[in-house]
């Protein structure tokens, strides 16, 4: 499960809004609304521009991407 709040926080941290993001990674802003809407249909390419537009480390994309841990 993504962590949307985790995952705005660290857009404000860098400075970014939902424009920045968009124009970084090449999705489309409408796109990313909804995607914070329902994070769970962020695909595995998007996931992975937005790891790199937000230059956040290992730890940083699994604190985001994986909020729950597996047993």
């Amino acid at each position: 499960m993504v962590n949307v709040n985790k995952l705005r926080a660290n857009m404000v941290e860098r400075g970014m809004n939902v424009d920045s993001l968009s124009a970084e990674t090449g999705i489309p802003k409408d796109r990313l609304y909804r995607r914070f809407k329902n994070p769970e249909e962020i695909t595995i390419e998007e996931a992975d521009a937005i790891i790199s537009a937000l230059k956040t480390d290992c730890n940083g994309a699994i604190s985001i991407f994986f909020t729950q841990l597996l047993a």
